[in-house]
């Protein structure tokens, strides 16, 4: 399964940074676009449909807090990871409390910490798509029994 991504930051050098430092091929993404806001991410998402959105925290127009409680809000199933430049305790709060899988500094990140993190969001993807599966599952036997229990009531 191929993830989908998409990289959103003001910082032009910063996403080709993103884009380049790794081989996201070989590590099952795909980067389907880039923005430098979140106003125009909002567009992108709704026509590329990622499952994967990094984004910064600090960019005009829209920023990473508000990008992030509307993709919570409107896009559930996607999972965000926050860049940003700025070591505050505050921030890395407030995105996980929004909904946000992780945070990276930009400064201090390294390319195996990029790694590490797309290694972890598979999985995560992976549990959670397994755990949807067995979920519809359980429903459809659940309501074959009840169809099987009114075709009998029926039947009799």
């Amino acid at each position: 399964m191929i993830l989908k991504a998409l990289i959103v930051d003001d910082e032009l050098m910063f996403r080709v940074g993103v884009k380049s430092c790794i081989d996201w091929n070989e590590l099952g993404y795909h980067i389907v676009g880039e923005a430098s806001d979140g106003k125009q991410a909002i567009s992108m998402i709704n026509e590329l449909k990622p499952d994967v959105v990094f984004t910064d925290i600090k960019m005009p127009i829209m920023n990473g807090l508000e990008l992030t409680k509307h993709i919570v809000a409107n896009h559930p199933n996607i999972t965000i990871v926050i860049f940003s430049g700025y070591n505050d305790f505050e921030y890395v709060r407030e995105t996980l409390r929004l909904g946000a899988y992780d945070y990276l500094l930009k400064l201090s990140m390294k390319p195996n910490d990029l790694i590490d993190l797309l290694n972890r969001i598979r999985e995560y993807l992976s549990k959670k798509t397994i755990n949807n599966e067995s979920t519809r599952i359980d429903k459809i036997n659940s309501n074959v029994h009840k169809l099987k229990e009114y075709f009998l009531k029926e039947l009799f």
